[in-house]
């Protein structure tokens, strides 16, 4: 296995990010996803999911929008 040596903490690579309660619909998710990368997906303070772009990508081809 090969050792790096970096000095790094991952809190360097991190930035703010948006989340949504579970119940947050897909046409308020859309406008998010245009700031960020990914939304993160919570339920009663935990962490159950995150969304992409790629996600709502496949949304759209089992809905037929």
């Amino acid at each position: 296995m090969r050792k790096y040596s970096c000095k790094c903490q991952t809190s360097n690579a991190m930035e703010e990010g948006a989340t949504v309660p579970k119940e947050t619909s897909y046409p308020t998710i859309i406008p998010l996803l245009k700031q960020f990368q990914a939304v993160l997906v919570h339920e009663k303070g935990k962490m159950v999911g995150i969304i992409t772009n790629t996600d709502l990508i496949g949304h759209k081809k089992k809905s037929g929008k």
